[in-house]
């Protein structure tokens, strides 16, 4: 679970990281739009298929869209770097 404060994603935490700080998301303003378009559109969860929670992206869907988009080295840590840029 997450929250979201003061332009930022902050993640619950679990019982064995009770101790540790939150560790703040900065969000931008394009991210924020597109999360603040979700709201209202499920009673709890922001991402949603067909009214069910997104459980995983990294599937047949996703290799799909890959390939649609000419993306052919995705790597999920490369989108740190470029978000970060």
């Amino acid at each position: 679970m997450a929250r979201l404060y003061n332009k930022t994603l902050e993640f619950e935490k679990s019982k064995k990281d009770y101790l540790k700080p939150l560790t703040p998301v900065p969000l931008n303003q394009q991210t924020l739009t597109v999360i603040h378009e979700q709201k209202g559109l499920n009673s709890f969860y922001v991402f949603t298929y067909k009214g069910n929670l997104v459980k995983g992206c990294n599937n047949h869907a996703w290799s799909k869209a890959l390939k649609r988009a000419g993306i052919d080295n995705f790597r999920w840590h490369d989108l740190r770097y470029a978000w970060a840029s």
